[in-house]
């Protein structure tokens, strides 16, 4: 199985695997929603700045993460919508292991509340595995949690 970009630069094994030495199903899905709920709480202080001025540089790894908590509001629909397609174009640059990324708004904001619910779905594709995946994600506050659907 091929190992996410912050176990590489971490230089972290992959993790357990299925006896033959090769990871099942539910260990592939759970690394990956591991390394998805990383990549989703990581903040990146200059991914905005980055992504306007230096594409080359924010497609690196130095764009690695989401924008700082405090730069995403959820107060127009505009700004929901860009979250979205941030959220879609962050996953598809640092996740490899995901294909075919769609990323869609089951709860939109409430008035007062930094909160969001989406929907992640995309194509596992590791070696001779491949499997649809439903993640549903939370967004409060700046944290993100997901939970298989």
């Amino acid at each position: 199985m091929q190992r996410s970009i912050l176990n590489c630069l971490l230089d972290l094994p992959q993790g357990r695997s299925a006896p033959g030495g090769r990871a099942g199903p539910e260990e592939i899905a759970e690394a990956i929603r591991s390394d998805l709920e990383d990549l989703l709480n990581t903040r990146n202080h200059h991914s905005l700045v980055l992504a306007k001025g230096y594409p080359e540089v924010a497609a690196s790894i130095l764009g690695y993460g989401m924008p700082d908590a405090d730069a995403i509001r959820l107060t127009s629909e505009n700004e929901v919508v860009d979250l979205r397609d941030r959220i879609k174009k962050v996953i598809e640059m640092f996740e490899p292991r995901l294909e075919n990324v769609q990323v869609k708004i089951l709860e939109a904001p409430r008035p007062f509340t930094q909160e969001i619910v989406l929907e992640i779905r995309a194509s596992v594709r590791v070696r001779d595995y491949e499997e649809q995946v439903v993640w549903n994600s939370t967004l409060k506050g700046g944290l993100t949690r997901l939970a298989r659907g």
